[in-house]
């Protein structure tokens, strides 16, 4: 079966719940309002909210992109790219995106958001967790941004929503980059299973989320070189568990049931760039094999000497890869 390899325990949320037993209770830990976290958040871009959906929604926005004004001296002149919007993986936020976005903007108008119960979109009143509601909420934000096509961009579990989208909405997608990409179908693990009711659904809103040495442990699986992995990343990965509902959006996300949608992904007909980590531990090369198989118009490119987390980890390569992607064809 296709899936990630353990699911990576669900990421840095489920390291939390199998090690419940272990962290402080979430009023000691869950201190911050969605508001004062932003406040004190530093990000390559402006940060904005929106309700969307039953759920309010943090957002980065380099700005709509200038018009192109046609000019006699520059006849030959190419209008502007589509917008990027970027979208992160598991226990993620738009941290992720940090090295890439200084780059992307240079290109087009960037637009990254944090998913209804991870980053700083910690305040909802639908309970609806599945991925096709987070891929509505995407689509909701791009209407709100009045986007009509995008180039999205999802890393792991940030694929998987990309790629419902250009399933379900082939008109809202320009083209689409996977990287290190879960496929429309993950298992969850068996810790997730004991979440729903009685003692464990208590012990899950006891979690304090993961501390600091559990997340650099898990940073440092991520990436092919841990040597790279800084105190900052660690805090950046912490500090969206710091803000209220973080425990009980985590119990949500891990205890939904999403149908296996692999039969979605040969309707996707954007031109697509399958990115990969030459040494990605969490998600087996035969996902990779697969989503470019089931995607018609695709094509891989592996960056050699990188983890799960390659975005973060060889920067530099991945931004020439997908500012050539953009710039060019398949």
């Amino acid at each position: 079966m296709l899936q990630l390899k353990t699911i990576v325990c669900i990421g840095f949320v489920s390291g939390a719940c199998i090690a419940a037993l272990s962290c402080r209770s979430v009023q000691s830990v869950e201190t911050r309002t969605p508001e004062q976290a932003a406040a004190q958040y530093r990000s390559p871009l402006p940060g904005h909210f929106v309700s969307l959906r039953g759920a309010t929604i943090f957002y980065l926005d380099s700005g709509a992109s200038e018009s192109v004004v046609p000019n006699p001296e520059t006849p030959m002149r190419k209008p502007s790219p589509a917008p990027i919007v970027l979208i992160h993986g598991l226990g993620a936020s738009t941290f992720s995106f940090r090295r890439n976005i200084p780059a992307l903007e240079k290109q087009a108008r960037v637009v990254a958001l944090d998913l209804k119960g991870f980053g700083l979109s910690k305040d909802f009143t639908d309970k609806n967790f599945s991925f096709m509601e987070e891929a509505a909420i995407v689509v909701a934000l791009m209407d709100y941004l009045k986007i009509s096509r995008a180039t999205l961009i999802g890393q792991s579990l940030g694929g998987t929503i990309a790629c419902l989208i250009a399933a379900e909405y082939p008109d809202r997608v320009d083209r689409l980059v996977l990287v290190d990409s879960a496929t429309l179908y993950i298992t969850r693990p068996w810790v997730t299973r004991f979440l729903h009711g009685g003692l464990f659904n208590s012990m899950a809103y006891q979690m304090g989320g993961p501390d600091r040495r559990r997340i650099r442990g898990l940073l440092e699986k991520a990436y092919f070189d841990k040597s790279k992995v800084s105190d900052a990343d660690v805090e950046g990965y912490y500090f969206p568990f710091t803000i209220k509902n973080s425990a009980e959006a985590a119990r949500l996300f891990l205890t939904t049931d999403n149908p296996n949608g692999n039969a979605l992904l040969a309707r996707i007909r954007a031109q697509t760039l399958i990115l990969w980590g030459a040494k990605d531990t969490f998600i087996e090369p035969s996902v990779r094999d697969f989503l470019h198989h089931q995607i018609r118009n695709s094509k891989v490119e592996i960056i050699p000497n990188a983890g799960h987390a390659v975005m973060e980890e060889r920067p530099e390569e991945v931004n020439q890869a997908l500012l050539k992607f953009l710039g060019g064809n398949l």
